[in-house]
């Protein structure tokens, strides 16, 4: 066992040129996702806020197509503005088991740009009985897969590459480059 930073609940690290925001989603008090733990987050996005890259990792999803939880609309609305307001690059998220990831997101609108809104991606099955995948408008790439994945953070690019059970490379992830 280790100890973690801050209340081991809501934390954030530094590694490399990237800030790794954690976030708990599931408090024993429901109220604290729009009030304490919310208070939390936008305080360490904001102390973040010169952070090269930025990641979000939490256990619900905001946005998932999975048939069995999907997204949670609760964290839309009390965590997504911070999200868009501090220009988080990825947020990693499990719960459904299955593999997704969106397209750039802000708000529920999808960006075409490519320079702006965050990735979402589930990667939720590593082991526990898949659940059945979707799709939505803002799925850039879902499947029901055992998965695993690697992230890759340099000074101008950070990658998040997942594969399969047996190997094989899942075709979307993220890449993105800043200069």
């Amino acid at each position: 066992q280790v100890a973690l930073p801050g209340d081991e609940q809501n934390f954030g690290i530094d590694y490399g040129y990237a800030h790794i925001t954690v976030a708990n989603d599931t408090p024993e008090d429901p109220s604290d996702l729009t009030g304490g733990f919310r208070d939390k987050l936008q305080a360490d996005l904001a102390a973040s806020s010169s952070a090269r890259w930025k990641l979000l990792m939490h256990h619900q999803p905001m946005w998932s197509a999975s048939t069995r939880h999907g997204s949670s609309q609760t964290l839309q609305q009390a965590w997504q503005p911070l999200v868009d307001q501090y220009n988080v690059d990825l947020a990693l998220n499990g719960h459904d088991h299955d593999y997704e990831v969106t397209k750039p997101l802000i708000g529920a609108n999808v960006q075409t740009s490519g320079t702006g809104g965050t990735v979402y991606i589930v990667a939720g099955s590593a082991g526990a009985e898949l659940y059945d995948n979707g799709n939505d408008f803002w799925t850039a790439y879902s499947e029901k897969t055992y998965s695993a994945a690697t992230i890759d953070v340099r000074k101008d690019r950070m990658t998040f590459a997942g594969f399969r059970q047996d190997g094989t490379a899942i075709p979307t992830g993220f890449d993105k480059s800043k200069p």
